[in-house]
Formats: structure tokens, C-alpha cells, sequence
């Protein structure tokens, strides 16, 4: 199911987040990426899982002076020229062997190499960047570029940005259900809708048992770009 007008959002922006990020990206025409909201300490906004030495390990963005005070789109990358270097080492000793490193390390050097050190631009540009890798033709736009109504409540706020695009569908990940109710957004001529994605596996290098919801980067190098396009498209909407 794809509606013609849609629009998501989630609360922020992440690094290389998993595969469910791209799945919602893919089901929708404009993704919001919703980065004038508090920074989450110890979240996923600057880091996020590969497999290094067949166990989940940290790939992070260093940020300066962040605190759960500042607003994402506030905050800068540290000014530490060493990082880019370092993950790009860490991923080719993860990697080196996986079946698809020579086609997804240049992606990943790609992004890492992102010439931006505001913290929200830069996500917004490796999600750009790994979205037209992926064929995924979805508009992404930052909500502080674009909106304000800052001080509505949460669904309020989101019903004015999907007025505010001309969208008629709002879809949101599983998590949503807590927060969220169709009966509210449907009062404002709104269709809400929650995304699941179907469950799948891969194999993954030096592994016995299958680790899920790491980066993106891990579906890349193990599975191949091909086949990653495929898995952004596992997901029903309810």
C-alpha cells in the first residue's frame, strides 16, 4: 500500500541507522527528519552498531559540548580531525572480509568523508547519500529549516507539518502506537498509519548467530547494495 501524499517523521535524525530507518524512508514521499528537538545522550544520534571482531561495537561521531539541553540541530561535530580516519580503520578491520566490502567501503568512506560539521546537517546528508544508493527517490527535508509551531504537542505538531506539505498520510515507526492515536489525526483529515517490518535475516561474517538492528553500513557489506534495496522494501503498513 502507498498512498499519493505522505509524509513521516521520526524524532531525529540518526547515524547510518538500521534497516527499519531506510524501510520508512522508502514508504514515504517527503521524510521529515525531525532535528530541533533535545539531543538523547547515549542514543543513536552520532552512533550506532557494527560488527567488529563478530560482537556489536560503537562507530560515533564525536560532538562538541552536547547536552540533552541543546537541540540537535544546535550542535556541531568536534572540531577532531582523527574520527573520520579512525572509523574508516575500524570498518576495513570489520569488514575486509565480508562478501561485498569492496563495493560498500567507498560508500561508507563516502559518507564519513561529509564535509559538513554541523551536527543535523550532516546526518541530513548521509541520509541523502545512502538514500540515492539505495534508488530510494524520497524527499528529505530538516523541520528546522522548514516549520515552526515548536511549542505545539507532539501530534499537534506533527498534523501542522503534514498540513504544512500537503500530505494526507503520516506514518510513523512501531513505537508510535504509544503515542499516537488514528481517531486524532483523523479529526484533522489525516491518515495515520504504523510501519513492520517483516522479519529476515542474513549472514553475517565470523557470526553464529544472527545480530539484528545494526547499521546500515553491516546490511552494505554483507548483503550488497542489490540486495539491500530489496530489504528496504520488507514492510506492511497497519
Amino acid at each position: 500500500y502507498r498512498a499519493q501524499s505522505m509524509a513521516a517523521s521520526l524524532p531525529v535524525s540518526y547515524f547510518v541507522p538500521y534497516i527499519g530507518y531506510w524501510q520508512l524512508i522508502a514508504a514515504v514521499d517527503t521524510f521529515v527528519v525531525y532535528d530541533d528537538v533535545n539531543y538523547i545522550k547515549r542514543g543513536w544520534v552520532n552512533r550506532n552498531r557494527i560488527l567488529a571482531n563478530g560482537s556489536p561495537n560503537y562507530l560515533t561521531i564525536p560532538v562538541f559540548k552536547a547536552s540533552q539541553n541543546s537541540k540537535i540541530c544546535n550542535l556541531d561535530i568536534a572540531d577532531d580531525t582523527n574520527w573520520r580516519a579512525k572509523a574508516k580503520k575500524k570498518l576495513e578491520h570489520s569488514y575486509s572480509k565480508a562478501p561485498f566490502f569492496e563495493e560498500a567501503f567507498p560508500i561508507a568512506s563516502r559518507v564519513l568523508d561529509i564535509p559538513i560539521t554541523n551536527l543535523s546537517g550532516y546526518l541530513t546528508e548521509q541520509l541523502k547519500i545512502i538514500a540515492d544508493v539505495l534508488d530510494l527517490k524520497t524527499n528529505i527535508v530538516r523541520a528546522s529549516d522548514r516549520y515552526t509551531d515548536r511549542n505545539l504537542e507532539k501530534a499537534d505538531r506533527l498534523i501542522s507539518i503534514c498540513k504544512d506539505e500537503g500530505a494526507k498520510t503520516y506514518i510513523n515507526s512501531p513505537g508510535g502506537r504509544a503515542l499516537y492515536s488514528k481517531e486524532y489525526f483523523g479529526a484533522e483529515d489525516i491518515d495515520l498509519f504504523f510501519i513492520d517490518a517483516e522479519h529476515f535475516d542474513y549472514t553475517q561474517s565470523d557470526i553464529e548467530k544472527f545480530v539484528p538492528h545494526l547499521s546500515i553500513l553491516d546490511v552494505l557489506f554483507h548483503c550488497g547494495v542489490d540486495r539491500t534495496k530489496e530489504l528496504t522494501q520488507l514492510y506492511r503498513l497497519s
